[in-house]
């Protein structure tokens, strides 16, 4: 597993550190180190899905759709990530 080196930059080119995000993947691991690289570059309120969207069933976590809770399964073109890549500048390649 490999951290995205972008991540940082997109989110920072895209939101202010007082923005609240909720950060999921599909088990809650890697968006768990997600939420450190968010906090230790100054973003504040950041929450980790525990579980993930998919759930961790070998660490007892269901997740965010077995829970029940509202999924999205296209987002608008403002939204999409090669659309936030572009503020950084480095979505031209």
């Amino acid at each position: 597993m490999r951290p995205n080196p972008e991540f940082l930059d997109v989110v920072r080119a895209n939101f202010p550190p007082e923005t609240a995000m909720v950060v999921g993947c599909k088990m809650g691991g890697r968006s768990q180190q997600a939420c450190e690289i968010l906090a230790s570059a100054g973003f504040y309120d950041v929450t980790n899905v525990l579980g993930g969207w998919g759930g961790a069933p070998q660490l007892g976590h269901i997740g965010w759709v077995q829970a029940g809770l509202p999924v999205e399964t296209t987002a608008e073109a403002s939204r999409r990530y090669d659309t936030l890549q572009k503020k950084t500048g480095s979505g031209d390649r």
